[in-house]
């Protein structure tokens, strides 16, 4: 349904199709209400300009979520004083509910950032519990 409501207002860009698409997706939580609003958007910029079958829409919103994730990520980064290619790259070893004892890969990786930044010895486990808690929030 959301599919074909949303290639109607497509076909034609009217105030009646954008509302039948914002009212049925009003019960969504809000990361994917707005993600379809981007895609309203998009569609009213002329960034998307064929038709959606189930497959791409779940694709442009999935563009759309990691999109959104790299620059909170970027964002985080540039917070914190942090390379941002770093931060992220650390986020794509980063595993839901691994400590760093069981994560080496993402351990050497936090550990080469907190050298870069020169970190003091409590510096260092401020910034691990941060970007981990910044991380887990992400999922």
């Amino acid at each position: 349904m959301l599919v074909a409501l949303i290639n109607a207002y497509m076909d034609e860009k009217t105030r009646e199709n954008r509302d039948n698409v914002e009212e049925h997706i009003t019960p969504m939580d809000d990361e994917s209400r707005n993600e379809i609003e981007d895609i309203l958007d998009g569609i009213e910029n002329g960034d998307y300009k064929t038709h959606f079958n189930t497959d791409s829409l779940q694709h442009a919103r999935k563009t759309i979520r990691t999109e959104r994730k790299e620059l909170k990520l970027r964002r985080w980064s540039a917070d914190h004083g942090s390379n941002g290619n770093a931060i992220v790259e650390a986020y794509d070893l980063y595993l839901p509910g691994v400590g760093l004892n069981d994560n080496p890969k993402l351990k050497n990786k936090i550990t080469q950032i907190e050298k870069d930044q020169n970190l003091g010895f409590f510096e260092t486990a401020d910034f691990e519990d941060g970007l981990l808690a910044f991380f887990s929030s992400l999922r």
